[in-house]
């Protein structure tokens, strides 16, 4: 089989068919890449993508790439670090590696686009390939160090062939997280004693509702299903908030939602990419993507418990024209993914925003007929205390330099996902029971 391998710097430029056939529903496609190219991010990635061909000239696998400078200390153990930066007196580029990676900087998993059909041997031909043109390709942008980054476990057998050939070795990489909403049965008996009789499908989906909404909270842990009801009471008794799911926002609460999701940014203990408003304005025009977007019901709404003693209500800086928090999710495919927060960090405690924020989501999921909700990599401690369970991902990863190879594939061996996050580090032998 005869394969070539070709460079493209836009993904308009590659095969559409194989957008839609190798990137099914679940696994951003174009529309994402196309959006990351727009926000102009090039003072932190450069953007490319692989496509192969056959002797007929077909498009057979698309594998989206860019280049960045990779902070070894991210991924480091700290008991490694002093040793590193010794090191790097001597080699300063060690800490700062010219990084070629394939996948996305900010998707929940790698990926490559493969053209459904082809048998097992295949697969591995076409990886093999791959490998070789982004060998060849990284040396041309002086970047030595090559990454497979985040792949499933799905495509662990080909990397397992193929790692001994080109000197691949493995690193443990952040976990992505899932919900999974299990599904139930309900019978067709209906109440006939209502006061306002309804139509029996309306009937029979309102019990359906909320019987999956049980469901879920039933498959939670108890100790921290009982925590997370009793979290959600105490928020709705602080505050009525106005809860709204919203397509295509408008450049003014966009503005608010930015605003918002940096606030988080700047509070989370583990940074990746930098993304700026223009991203979300390139989000808000895709049609999978739905923004769930919490304001404050209005002044009534604050409980007379959350008053100070001269009567005056102390919050009374959150009109209910302003929102305080939103999710962004994709609503395309089985599950609905939930990809990013953003919240007002100066509310009160007490309305748990975060908590309030995945409670509509659960709601979003359930009346969409959704099995599962997908949350990504970070951000562990709240998503566990919610029911996530762990998906393991896994770099696989080359240096040019054998005796640096040798240096990163042994850091590589001591990276665990407590090593890799504070939060994973706290949660210790929980772990054991959220991972797939």
């Amino acid at each position: 089989m005869i394969l070539n391998a070709n460079w493209f710097i836009r993904a308009s430029d590659c095969d559409p068919a194989l957008w839609k056939e190798g990137f099914p529903p679940l696994i951003e496609g174009k529309w994402w890449y196309e959006s990351l190219e727009q926000a102009q991010l090039e003072d932190q990635f450069s953007f490319l993508y692989l496509e192969l061909r056959n002797h007929e000239n077909i498009a057979i696998a698309l594998a989206p790439c860019f280049v960045m400078d990779m902070p070894l200390e991210m991924v480091a153990p700290d008991t490694m670090i002093p040793a590193l930066r010794f090191l790097a007196k001597y080699y300063p580029p060690l800490l700062h590696q010219r990084t070629f990676f394939v996948g996305s900087p900010c998707s929940d998993q790698g990926w490559i686009g493969l053209k459904p059909g082809m048998n097992p041997s295949e697969i591995e031909r076409v990886f093999r390939t791959l490998h070789q043109a982004v060998l060849q390709k990284a040396n041309e942008l002086g970047a030595p160090m090559r990454v497979w980054k985040d792949m499933p476990e799905q495509f662990g057998v080909i990397f397992n062939a193929i790692s001994p050939d080109f000197n691949l070795f493995r690193v443990v990489s952040f976990p992505g997280t899932e919900v999974i909403l299990p599904d139930v049965m309900v019978p067709s008996k209906t109440n006939s004693n209502q006061a306002k009789p309804k139509n029996v499908e309306d009937q029979i989906r309102e019990r359906y509702l909320t019987l999956r909404k049980e469901a879920y909270f039933t498959s939670i842990k108890p100790s921290r299903r009982q925590k997370l009801r009793r979290t959600l009471r105490r928020a709705e008794a602080a505050i009525d908030l106005r809860i709204e799911l919203i397509q295509h926002p408008s450049s003014a609460l966009l503005d608010s939602l930015f605003n918002l999701f940096w606030q988080t940014y700047e509070h989370a203990t583990t940074r990746f990419e930098k993304l700026n408003q223009t991203f979300f304005e390139a989000m808000a025009k895709v049609d999978c993507c739905r923004f769930i977007v919490i304001y404050p019901a209005g002044e009534s709404a604050l409980r007379h418990r959350l008053n100070d003693p001269s009567g005056n209500t102390p919050h009374s800086s959150f009109p209910s024209t302003e929102p305080v928090a939103f999710m962004l999710v994709y609503v395309n495919g089985a599950k609905l993914v939930n990809k990013f927060i953003g919240i007002n960090y100066s509310a009160p405690k007490e309305w748990f925003l975060y908590f309030r924020l995945w409670d509509a989501c659960v709601d979003l999921a359930i009346e969409g007929g959704y099995h599962a909700i997908e949350s990504g990599q970070t951000g562990y401690d709240a998503k566990i205390s919610v029911g996530h369970q762990m998906i393991p991902l896994t770099n696989y990863c080359h240096h040019a330099n054998p005796v640096l190879r040798w240096v990163y594939a042994l850091v590589g061996r001591q990276v665990t996902w407590e090593s890799l996050d504070p939060e994973l580090a706290r949660l210790g032998n929980d772990l054991e029971d959220t991972s797939f």
